[in-house]
């Protein structure tokens, strides 16, 4: 046997592993052994896999998973830099959900449960210049985050508030509608097209927290449209006054 190979055990001692750990890590097909004695069974391990053992147990205890391992282990410097990168951002974003998470349920526990005052106006017709893009019940959040950070790059000046457009209904899939109110003669930003909001009665909350929350004043305001037998005319909105005010409106039928 060559002198530059170790016994899975003494290579475990080296690397700080167990040999368990570098078994799994054969099973998983991220660090086999250089040689496998075909009498035996036993496995050896060369000396310059050590590292190779280390980086495979660091990224193993920092979750990172299999598949993105194993494209670590034989990428280039670029490319796994890029890789980790990726994997960071992932990691990021997973926190912030986390962190609003948390916010959201001392939000919860400190606040009394109480329905936001609704009330009834009459809508003035109105056209919005918007965008629009498929969402599903799971992905209508980032869909909406995400047709608001392009409709924000389009618009020379994008402080007019955003308004959202949803189906009363949420079927498995369906269109979400975001845009902006302009003044007459105003350019339309590029890539939007005209939608038209009709006039007529509306009832609608204004909401006063994080957009995480909004399902606390949808259910008063639809339960209140409900209980007194109105009928919602098209799609329900919701208008972005600030970071942590909405608006969120119902179109009502005529009576007749």
């Amino acid at each position: 046997m060559a002198a530059d190979l170790l016994s899975i055990g003494r290579f475990a001692r080296l690397t700080r592993l167990s040999v368990r750990q570098l078994r799994r890590y054969d099973e998983l097909q991220l660090l086999a052994p250089a040689v496998v004695d075909p009498d035996t069974g036993y496995r050896f391990y060369h000396r310059r896999q050590a590292r190779t053992a280390a980086t495979v147990a660091l990224l193993r205890e920092l979750d990172v998973p299999l598949a993105t391992v194993r494209e670590l282990l034989v990428a280039e410097p670029e490319a796994a830099s890029a890789l980790l990168q990726a994997e960071r951002d992932r990691r990021a974003a997973e926190l912030d959900r986390a962190a609003r998470s948390v916010a959201m349920l001392s939000r919860l526990a400190a606040e009394p449960e109480r329905d936001p005052e609704v009330t009834v106006v009459r809508e003035a017709p109105g056209r919005l210049w918007a965008l629009t893009r498929e969402a599903t019940p799971e992905t209508v959040g980032a869909v909406t985050t995400a047709l608001a950070d392009a409709l924000a790059a389009a618009l020379p000046d994008p402080s007019p508030p955003f308004v959202a457009l949803f189906p009363v209904d949420v079927p498995d899939s369906f269109d979400v509608v975001l845009g902006v109110p302009l003044a007459a003669g105003a350019s339309p930003p590029p890539g939007t097209t005209a939608v038209d909001l009709p006039g007529g009665p509306c009832a609608a909350v204004v909401h006063d927290g994080p957009r995480d929350t909004l399902a606390l004043s949808w259910w008063p305001l639809l339960a209140w449209v409900h209980e007194r037998g109105l009928e919602p005319a098209g799609p329900v909105r919701e208008t972005y006054l600030d970071p942590h005010t909405t608006r969120l409106t119902v179109p009502l039928k005529e009576e007749r």
